[in-house]
């Protein structure tokens, strides 16, 4: 009996008519759905639903079974969303409601600007997930396609292990580093003795300052140095404020 009634119910989805969504003449939409009234049509059919813009362009087009975006990967992205000139502006893959794409096949959110990459996101499961040795899980592009910014996160954290490199870094047009942070589960955090958490650039490579943070909190022993140091351009002349477990020291007593 389950088969019979799982066989009809498809076969009802094959001969359903789409919804209309009309206004001053313009069909601003076209949805489908079940028999349950939720948004659905088989992924090898076409979208469940289609936006428009005034001008007839798609806003967007989304595949979703059973009020879920979902789409097998191998048949391409479960939502894409369109510029009023008809360009793609995003294209995201979806399985069973959830951001989803095997970082080996690449990134399962992939912004466009002018039909050049802008940035590139991996997801598992919706979260932000990429295994560190492949790469970051987020990259950024300026419009040249200079990458602009990395960022390696995993289950939604910032987190790259401290020896392996930096989780953020930034990068100057130029192509130069223009700050690099070290992250553990979100919370900026390098051992002391490998050095400091944050490094600010100059756009000439040079060393602008640096931070020493353990477990979110500025932190290094007084006998290891400061735990801020800011480095002046021309003269390279410091500025230090020393810090311990994120209470400011004064090891002169001022």
């Amino acid at each position: 009996m389950s088969f019979i009634k799982k066989w009809k119910e498809e076969f009802a989805e094959l001969l359903s008519s789409p919804i209309l969504g009309i206004k001053n003449g313009l069909i601003l939409e076209i949805s489908y759905k079940n028999m349950h009234n939720m948004s659905h049509r088989n992924t090898d059919v076409g979208p469940a639903r289609i936006e428009y813009y005034k001008n007839g362009q798609i806003i967007h087009e989304g595949y979703c079974l059973n009020d879920k975006k979902h789409r097998p990967i191998e048949e391409g992205p479960a939502w894409i969303y369109y510029r009023y000139d008809g360009k793609i502006e995003s294209e995201e893959y979806w399985v069973n409601g959830e951001r989803h794409r095997p970082s080996e096949e690449g990134p399962a959110r992939i912004s466009y600007n002018n039909n050049k990459i802008s940035s590139e996101t991996y997801y598992i499961n919706g979260n932000k997930y990429r295994p560190t040795e492949e790469g970051p899980t987020e990259i950024r592009y300026y419009e040249d396609g200079q990458i602009g910014s990395e960022t390696y996160w995993i289950n939604n954290k910032l987190h790259r292990p401290t020896k392996e490199g930096p989780a953020r870094i930034y990068y100057y047009k130029n192509g130069q580093i223009k700050s690099e942070g070290y992250f553990i589960n979100d919370k900026l955090h390098r051992p002391t003795k490998e050095g400091p958490a944050i490094i600010r650039y100059y756009e000439d490579g040079q060393i602008q300052s640096e931070e020493y943070y353990v477990n979110g909190q500025y932190h290094r022993p007084i006998e290891e140095g400061p735990a801020v140091i800011n480095y002046r351009k021309k003269d390279r002349k410091m500025k230090t404020k020393y810090w311990v477990n994120g209470k400011r020291i004064y090891p002169n007593g001022c």
